[in-house]
């Protein structure tokens, strides 16, 4: 006879991993989009200081 799990710990182990990893990503998105919004702002810069430069 094999010892069957416990599921409810399982489960629960399982439902706070899925919520941590979309916190996560969450956090991870908010990250990319700031990230990506600076980058944009320095090629706008640069775009600025060519049209200045000419």
């Amino acid at each position: 006879m094999r010892h069957t799990p416990d599921y409810r710990k399982d489960m629960r182990g399982f439902i706070e991993s899925k919520i941590f990893g979309f916190e996560i990503s969450k956090k991870s998105y908010k990250f990319f989009r700031s990230l990506n919004n600076v980058s944009s702002a320095v090629e706008n810069e640069k775009e600025l200081s060519k049209s200045r430069s000419s």
